[in-house]
């Protein structure tokens, strides 16, 4: 509650600072912004970590109170000066989501993984495109059928991040349902941004072949690899300052889409190499979990404050729809992908909530599309938030639950000691 308290507390501190200096100049503005995204989304952060949610949920909260729709709190143009951030999150965000791919688990889980993510994206793409593509028909939107296609091939994504923080809180020991929900997640990641590769441009009209779009597909694996390289070079010979020199990194990997070279794909190619071909591993992990938790809590903050809220309370319908359908279908793919009884009673609910990957992308899609991006994006953070209030909680029980029933055959506790 104290957290809470102090949220409220800055945040008329905000409103007091915001009726005293009617119009500050644009770095002091910028400077305001920061420094309350940061007070605020901390606290409401922790807050929400009290109540067993993601930090992020607070993050969300953050952005939403902050942003220029809801009371004004800050201005439109500083926050618009701050949209870098959301470019080295991306990279953040993939990197760790290639870190988490180890060839240890490959190994051992990567056919039923592979099957299971395949069958789960297939049929769970199927029923949100359709729902998608009637509902964009029905309120008249520009290029339904490009915009059903975007928002199916999103609403396939599930955060491994929040999928490691709930297994870590559960205290139920190391599982095979934990171990793979997680492989699912993480490949998921990797086949929507492979995905979303090739999709944005194709759907954007552009004159690029299908020839210019595998060349961009190797290059950026290949330019991974390379960046994999010199962050393992750069450890073993330098190994100073790897803060510093793994937020300038992030910032060069963001800025390669000027030269037809994707980010996501380098990102998570990257971490997947340094995990598992460099000695640098751990150390890496270690690093980027120290600078991750501020560049996330303004990346989610600023997204939220530049999202129309009024258009989500609009829009709530059509994202508890398809909500239910995702859900409905992720269920309906497991049934298809695997003969586990367990992963089939319990798995859907570890599968439901939104990945935060799915908000980069959606800032792609609103930049390649803005005739259909706004609508994309308001939808795609309405359904994060709503599934953030309750599907952490149902997986965790999910994972006692599976935990429990897995060792019963075996005459053992479940429960880590």
């Amino acid at each position: 509650m104290n957290y809470l308290i102090l949220s409220a507390l800055f945040t008329f501190l905000l409103f007091l600072v915001k009726r005293i200096v009617v119009s500050p100049p644009l770095l002091t503005d910028i400077v305001l912004s920061l420094a309350f995204f940061i007070i605020i989304g901390f606290f409401l952060g922790k807050f929400f970590e009290r109540l067993r949610f993601p930090a992020i949920s607070g993050y969300l909260i953050a952005g939403l109170v902050l942003s220029p729709y809801s009371f004004g709190l800050m201005n439109f143009e500083p926050l618009n000066n701050l949209t870098f951030i959301t470019e080295i999150a991306l990279v953040f965000i993939a990197i760790q989501s290639g870190m988490e791919m180890k060839m240890s688990f490959l190994k051992k889980h990567g056919k039923d993984i592979v099957r299971l993510t395949l069958s789960i994206a297939c049929v769970t793409f199927s029923g949100v495109f359709i729902t998608s593509l009637l509902f964009f028909k029905r309120i008249s939107l520009e290029t339904p059928l490009k915009a059903a296609i975007l928002l199916g091939a999103l609403l396939i994504l599930k955060s491994p991040l929040s999928t490691i923080a709930v297994i870590k809180e559960s205290g139920v020991k190391k599982t095979e349902m934990g171990d793979k929900i997680l492989g699912i997640a993480i490949l998921k990641d990797i086949f929507v941004i492979l995905l979303f590769a090739i999709l944005i441009p194709v759907l954007s009209g552009g004159n690029s072949s299908a020839v210019f779009v595998v060349l961009e597909l190797v290059g950026s694996l290949a330019v991974g690899v390379v960046v994999g390289v010199l962050v393992a070079l750069y450890m073993r010979h330098v190994n100073v300052e790897l803060s510093v020199f793994i937020f300038i990194l992030a910032f060069l990997v963001s800025q390669l889409r000027f030269i037809h070279i994707d980010p996501l794909i380098v990102s998570i190619i990257t971490g997947f190499f340094i995990q598992n071909f460099t000695f640098a591993g751990k150390e890496f992990q270690k690093v980027l979990d120290s600078i991750s938790p501020a560049i996330y809590l303004l990346f989610f903050a600023l997204v939220h404050a530049l999202t129309d809220v009024h258009m989500i309370i609009k829009l709530l319908p059509i994202t508890l729809i398809l909500i239910g359908v995702k859900w409905i279908f992720t269920e309906l793919g497991l049934i298809i992908g695997t003969k586990d009884s367990i992963i089939r009673k319990f798995g859907s609910v570890g599968l439901i909530n939104q990945s935060g990957l799915s908000l980069v992308l959606v800032l792609l899609i609103e930049s390649a599309f803005p005739e259909i991006g706004g609508t994309i994006k308001v939808i795609t953070i309405a359904v994060i938030i709503v599934t953030d209030l309750f599907a952490p909680a149902l997986f965790k029980y999910a994972l006692v639950k599976a935990s429990m029933l897995r060792e019963k055959s075996k005459g053992e506790s479940p429960l880590s000691s």
